[in-house]
């Protein structure tokens, strides 16, 4: 009967190692597990952050291609004015005979079309590069939350 409490109690005390060591694995687990996490953690917020850049460029590409349709818009109608100065040219060129005054003011209006539209094709070149920028852009942040 002294043997088996003996063996008992020397079973109880390997219980009581193999419960520390369980503990000590708990503890080591909480610890890796908390490592592990807060590197994940910064990368969810740098994510988190790209994203909201990324909303921030597409509100501003979404802009940028509204003022490009306005440009274009008015490109069309810059060209199709100046389509009927020229007629309206060719018209007065006939009449030359009649009045040189109506050429002179003519010719003074078509100038001026061509130069806003002129200035209308440089903004809208400028338009179209800066979407091309920012889709080069996005792309680029995309591939880094491919990364991420």
């Amino acid at each position: 009967r002294n043997n088996e409490l003996i063996e008992a109690q020397r079973q109880l005390e390997l219980g009581r190692v193999d419960v520390g060591c369980a503990e000590k694995d708990v503890v080591v687990g909480q610890t890796t597990a908390k490592r592990t996490l807060a590197p994940l953690n910064e990368t969810r917020k740098a994510v988190e952050r790209l994203l909201e850049q990324l909303k921030g460029e597409e509100d501003a590409i979404a802009a940028s291609k509204a003022k490009e349709a306005e440009l274009q818009a008015a490109l069309q109608e810059a060209e199709h004015n100046t389509m009927q100065l020229s007629q309206a040219k060719g018209v007065t060129e006939e009449a030359l005979a009649e009045t040189r005054k109506v050429e002179k003011e003519q010719e003074e209006a078509y100038t001026r079309v061509v130069e806003e539209n002129d200035a209308l094709a440089t903004k809208l070149a400028e338009a179209r590069e800066n979407v091309s920028r920012r889709t080069f852009e996005e792309g680029e942040a995309a591939a880094v939350l491919k990364k991420a």
